[in-house]
């Protein structure tokens, strides 16, 4: 019956434990979108045959599910049911559809997914138009979006709906494992269509509990096809924040006042960067042991003398293997732990690297060398004027020669008989 606190076109209970363990299950790879869609389909194709009369048996037909669906139909619906079978989550027949109502059995992953939602033993009264409209849907973000809405905002007290409630979309991202923008936006989507309606909420209590929203009990899904909603990405990475801070950290717009020089900005950063690696810096020993320093502060790699020299090795491996893109290949080795791809060969030239890298930290530098030659000319004034001799000895004579005391006594004599 249709009325005040009833959706238009009707509702039908579907238990919250069941819905979580199908999420969890396409979450987990045991299942595929699609059969998410059939799963819900299988709902409104029971519903149908909620007033046949008493003593009739019902038909089912894998047919009616792909029509709710969508596409090419035949072996995919019934691959999506086998799968859905073998998951627990429905058992199907043409004449009894049951679904799972319980977490008993469930591995304990989704037992304790299943647990993390208040109120999960409860039934949720879906009205039919949205769940034809999800079954359709091709978009996991907006069906997670609507599914957590359903959990949030839909309940069914004394005998009719109550579709209000808070819900945040960041615990939707959390609870349900999709991107937080990417539920903001399809939150838009479905607002658009009409689905949901946002309800004035105090700033307070938006901050911690989510904006109140209300599901829109009178929408209807048209007959002739869906309404296709504001487009979301679910494949590509969701686009940066709008903050107006370009990607070298300061505003496009210019600054009429400032003490700011012209010219172009240079990057700050001069050394290796484990996010953004080039060829260059597997090529340069001394490059690639500050690579290694980078990767030993993330906790990618450990701290001995053995890690060190993987790090070089992997660096040889990828710049002897890699065709397209070595610094992909450096990284993925390390980040996956692939060490047994490492040869010997590539231990050997790691050796060698890794000592061309600390024998360039030890060379001399000009500075260094000025300052050894200094010092040798303060000794050899510090001994002319201990010996009292006028001069300091000849630079060109070693310091042992100069040390030596049966050759300052010589010459200290040779002083005085002169």
């Amino acid at each position: 019956m249709e009325g005040e606190g009833t959706p238009k076109g009707g509702f039908v209970f579907v238990s919250a434990t069941g819905l979580l363990a199908t999420w969890w299950s396409y979450n987990a790879g045991l299942i595929e979108f699609r059969d998410v869609r059939a799963w819900l389909a299988c709902h409104e194709v029971k519903a149908r045959r909620c007033t046949l009369e008493k003593g009739r048996a019902p038909r089912f037909t894998e047919g009616e599910v792909g029509r709710l669906v969508g596409g090419v139909g035949g072996e995919h619906v019934r691959a999506s049911l086998r799968r859905l079978a073998r998951a627990s989550l429905l058992s199907w027949s043409e004449s009894c559809i049951e679904f799972r109502v319980a977490a008993e059995g469930l591995p304990a992953d989704a037992i304790a997914f299943v647990e993390s939602v208040a109120n999960h033993r409860r039934r949720i009264p879906v009205p039919r138009p949205l769940l034809r409209f999800l079954a359709r849907e091709r978009k996991p973000v907006l069906v997670a979006t609507a599914i957590g809405h359903l959990l949030r905002c839909m309940y069914f007290r004394k005998g009719r709906c109550e579709p209000k409630g808070l819900c945040k979309a960041s615990w939707i991202a959390d609870t349900l494992g999709v991107d937080e923008r990417n539920v903001k936006s399809a939150r838009q989507a479905l607002e658009a269509v009409g689905i949901l309606e946002r309800l004035p909420t105090p700033q307070l209590v938006m901050n911690r509990y989510g904006v109140a929203m209300r599901l829109n009990l009178g929408w209807s899904c048209p007959k002739s096809q869906s309404p296709r909603p504001i487009p979301v990405s679910t494949t590509e990475s969701p686009r940066p924040k709008e903050t107006g801070i370009s990607s070298f950290g300061r505003s496009e717009h210019q600054k009429l006042a400032g003490p700011s020089l012209t010219g172009v900005r240079k990057r700050t950063r001069t050394g290796p960067d484990i996010f953004h690696v080039r060829e260059g810096d597997l090529k340069d020993p001394r490059m690639t042991l500050s690579l290694y320093g980078e990767l030993r502060r993330e906790g990618l790699v450990g701290s001995s003398e053995s890690e060190r020299l993987k790090i070089f090795a992997v660096a040889e491996h990828a710049k002897a293997y890699g065709k397209r893109n070595i610094p992909g290949l450096f990284m993925t080795i390390i980040r996956r732990g692939l060490w047994g791809h490492l040869t010997q060969s590539d231990e050997d030239k790691a050796r060698r690297a890794l000592y061309l890298a600390q024998e360039r930290d030890l060379a001399p530098t000009q500075a260094s060398t000025e300052r050894r030659r200094e010092s040798r000319e303060e000794i050899r004034r510090l001994i002319a004027s201990s010996l009292g001799l006028a001069e300091a000895p000849d630079a060109s004579l070693p310091f042992s020669t100069l040390c030596r005391p049966s050759t300052m006594f010589r010459d200290a004599d040779d002083a005085s008989e002169a």
